[in-house]
C-alpha cells in the first residue's frame, strides 16, 4: 500500500509552540472513539511524556466535533461486543479501551480540552478530566447514558460532580441534561466561551500561560488539588467499567442502543 493509499491517522500531533502539544482527534465530522483513536490517544500521551520541552497539552477534534464517544450506530462498541447475558471479559476489554483515558488522567502536565462542537459520553469524560476545559457557544455537553439504557463511564460519576455540583451532575447523568458553551461556563464547567473562531488559538494562549509556570510547581500543585478532593478516578474508572460491563448485558441496553439507531424513544422494562 503507498502512502496516498493508506487511511489517515486517527491522531493527530502538533507542536503549536515549542512548550505546547496539541493533540487532535481525526475521524471526523463526529470523531466517535474507536480502538484505532483510542490506541492512538495512549502513545500521543507518551510521546508528549518523552518530551521534556513539552509544558502543556492541548486536545481538541478536528472538524464540527470534540468527541461525541462511542460509536452507536456500530454493532460493536470500543471493546464491548454487543451480545447479551454479560458477555465474559467485558469489564476487562473495557478496562484495555481506559487505558487512553487513564493515560490522561495520570498526565502530570497541565492539560487544556479545546471543545469545539459535542463532547458526548465518552468525550465528555476526555474533556473532564483536563485541567481546563474551554468552548464556544456552540459546544455541548452531554451525558446521554440513562437513555441508552448503559452506565456512565470515563469516571463522569465522579469528575461531573467534583466540577458541576452534585445537583448539576446528576441532572447531567439522571436526567441526561445537554448543558450549552454559555452555561458550561457559568457553571465552571469550562473555563471559558469563547466565539468559535477563536477556540484553538485562545487554548492554546491557555497552554502557554500553564506552560510559563514553574514545571515542577504546576505539576505538584496539580497533584495536591487532586488529591485534597480525593479525586481517585482510577478507583472510579474500575467501578464504572465493571457497572458497564453489567449493564451492556442487559435487555434494557439493547433495547436504549435499539432505539437510538431507530430514532424513537425507547420503552425501558427494568431487564
Amino acid at each position: 500500500m503507498s502512502p496516498a493509499d493508506q487511511p489517515p491517522s486517527a491522531i493527530l500531533i502538533e507542536r503549536p509552540t515549542p512548550a505546547v502539544a496539541l493533540i487532535r482527534f481525526n475521524r471526523p465530522p463526529r470523531n466517535v472513539m474507536s480502538p484505532a483513536l483510542m490506541a492512538g490517544v495512549t502513545e500521543a500521551i507518551a510521546t508528549v511524556r518523552a518530551e521534556p520541552a513539552i509544558r502543556a497539552l492541548v486536545l481538541t477534534g478536528v472538524g464540527e466535533h470534540f468527541c461525541a464517544g462511542a460509536d452507536l450506530g456500530s454493532d460493536e462498541l470500543p471493546g464491548v461486543p454487543m451480545t447479551l447475558g454479560g458477555p465474559p471479559g467485558a469489564a476487562e476489554r473495557l478496562r484495555a479501551v481506559y487505558a487512553a483515558f487513564l493515560a490522561l488522567v495520570d498526565l502530570p502536565l497541565p492539560t487544556v480540552a479545546a471543545v469545539n462542537g459535542a463532547a458526548v459520553g465518552g468525550g465528555l469524560g476526555l474533556a473532564a478530566v483536563c485541567d481546563f476545559r474551554v468552548c464556544t457557544p456552540e459546544s455541548r455537553f452531554l451525558a446521554p447514558f440513562v437513555k441508552l439504557g448503559v452506565h456512565p463511564g470515563m469516571a463522569l460519576t465522579e469528575t461531573l460532580p467534583a466540577l458541576v455540583g452534585l445537583a448539576r451532575a446528576k441532572a447531567m447523568l439522571m436526567l441526561g441534561e445537554a448543558v450549552s458553551g454559555r452555561d458550561a461556563e457559568a457553571w465552571g464547567l469550562a473555563y471559558r466561551c469563547v466565539p468559535a473562531a477563536d477556540l484553538l488559538s485562545e487554548s492554546i494562549a491557555l497552554a502557554e500561560r500553564l506552560a510559563a509556570g514553574a514545571p515542577a510547581v504546576v505539576r505538584w500543585t496539580k497533584a495536591a488539588i487532586h488529591r485534597a478532593i480525593a479525586l481517585d478516578v482510577h478507583r472510579t474508572a474500575d467501578t464504572e467499567a465493571l457497572a458497564q460491563a453489567l449493564t451492556f448485558g442487559a435487555a434494557d441496553a439493547e433495547e436504549g442502543l435499539a432505539a437510538f439507531r431507530e430514532k424513537r424513544p425507547p420503552n425501558f422494562r427494568g431487564r
